[in-house]
């Protein structure tokens, strides 16, 4: 929005909805060495190693590392603290439901 629109990225605002939560979000090792690899968002902040080549990853703090990085403010930046694997009953999780999928949307506009 910045590059092709000119957008001052302190007027961005930007919301990440429910997706999995780090209670939830297991992964092995090659995963984690990506997340790892990322050293400018710091991984220390948002990987957990459970022992045994397994860890635990933050996809939205993540995110919001991500979105901060590329200039946003953090005070514009709302996560959703909804995990979908605990709230499955709730939201589709490709986790809990053994790869089932279902859709979701989102929707973003430009307000002149």
């Amino acid at each position: 929005m910045h590059d092709d629109y000119g957008c001052d990225l302190t007027d961005i605002i930007a919301v990440v909805g429910p997706a999995i939560g780090p209670c939830c979000y297991e992964v092995d090792t090659p995963v984690f060495e990506e997340f790892a690899s990322l050293t400018e968002l710091k991984p220390a902040y948002f990987t957990k190693s459970l022992g045994h080549g397994k860890y635990l990853i933050d996809l939205k703090e993540t995110n919001r590392r991500v979105l901060m990085d590329a200039g946003l403010l953090s005070i514009n930046i709302t996560i959703s603290d909804v995990c979908t694997k605990c709230n499955s009953g709730l939201l589709y999780s490709h986790r809990a439901s053994g790869g089932k999928r279902g859709g979701l949307i989102a929707m973003m506009c430009i307000k002149e």
